[in-house]
């Protein structure tokens, strides 16, 4: 009976629920207006034999009038997350922001920073970055679900991306060197002139990508 009491208080203590994750897929994500996109491919999938995720960022552009779309690659490179970022953000001059990893919400790599040429500039935890009772308000067996209806700003004049999270105050992340405050959420960072709202815009790379096009295009060797 003692046993009993004991597993019955442990589960009613834990404040956690089940997940299932498939495994991580091909993906994507664009800036504001979609004049950046970056296409993520976990490791052993198409366009990536490695070991590790990587990522295509491009400039997208639009010649003349009609809906003919130019990428041009801006850098390639590997991601530092295990499997895929599970979601991401792009400034409108080339900032990317990946956020949390897959499968694992809200631990290692909640928030990192690569700058417009693709140097990782800083991996942050989210145990680093959030008191106690914001970071673990809604959590799984697998993923801390910190994120959830958040909001986004990216002020790139003072190089700084914020994350709003609902009823819990403001995450701010400098993306020069990675840097961070929180914010209560009543002693919330004043809205910069400079501020540029983006949210996590994503598409599907299930069956095509701008990489896939590109690589179709490119002359075959004799």
């Amino acid at each position: 009976m003692r046993i009993l009491l004991i597993i019955a208080a442990l589960l009613l203590s834990t404040p956690s629920r089940a997940d299932d994750w498939p495994a991580a897929h091909p993906n994507s994500w664009h800036s504001t207006g979609f004049s950046k996109l970056v296409e993520v491919f976990p490791p052993k999938s198409r366009h990536n034999p490695s070991d590790k995720p990587v990522a295509y960022v491009y400039d997208i552009g639009y010649a003349g009038t009609a809906w003919n779309v130019a990428a041009t690659l801006v850098w390639k490179g590997p991601l530092v997350n295990q499997e895929s970022p599970y979601e991401a953000i792009l400034s409108s001059d080339g900032w990317l922001v990946t956020l949390d990893d897959w499968a694992n919400l809200g631990f290692h790599h909640a928030v990192v920073v690569y700058d417009p040429a693709g140097k990782l500039v800083a991996s942050r935890k989210l145990d680093d970055l959030l008191p106690a009772d914001v970071r673990d308000r809604d959590r799984s067996t697998s993923s801390r679900y910190w994120r959830k209806g958040a909001k986004y700003v990216f002020d790139t004049k003072q190089k700084l991306v914020q994350i709003w999270i609902a009823n819990a105050g403001v995450l701010q992340v400098s993306l020069a060197d990675g840097k961070h405050k929180y914010f209560a959420a009543n002693a919330a960072p004043k809205r910069s002139p400079n501020a540029e709202d983006t949210e996590v815009w994503s598409t599907s790379l299930r069956f095509s990508s701008v990489t896939d096009v590109l690589a179709a295009q490119k002359p075959k060797r004799p």
